[in-house]
């Protein structure tokens, strides 16, 4: 848990990387730390080193998506209650559904204008998960 006078730190995950470095440019010109991973496997293991305070997952990822990355998540007490925002690049309402169920806060679709983005994360820090 961070104190109020320390950066929030946000793991980004998406395997397509331009979208890793498009998001982390936004997030860090706000003044947010950010970590960045490939896929869920990284996801996991980035937790794993260096807990982040909230982490922003894409849904369909090669290997383990974003759903499976979430569940993980929240399956596991030490990282149970950081919020997770899912991003989406097209509107299936059963992928968007099943992230939502599988603990996700909020979901943003591609592509993500910076000032929501930058929103949903301010939403994601001052709220927590559920």
């Amino acid at each position: 848990m961070r104190d109020a006078t320390s950066r929030p730190t946000v793991l980004v995950v998406d395997d397509e990387r331009l979208i890793r470095i498009m998001l982390v440019d936004i997030l860090e010109a706000q003044g947010i730390m950010c970590m960045t991973a490939a896929n869920g496997e990284e996801a996991l293991q980035a937790c794993e080193t260096n807990r982040p305070d909230l982490v922003i997952t894409d849904i369909i990822m090669p290997g383990m998506d974003g759903i499976e990355t979430c569940r993980r998540l929240k399956a596991n007490p030490a990282w149970a209650s950081i919020p997770v925002i899912a991003l989406t690049t097209w509107s299936d309402p059963e992928s968007v559904l099943k992230m939502l169920d599988a603990g996700s806060l909020m979901y943003l679709t591609k592509p993500i204008a910076p000032e929501r983005l930058v929103a949903a994360v301010q939403i994601a820090l001052n709220t927590g998960a559920p």
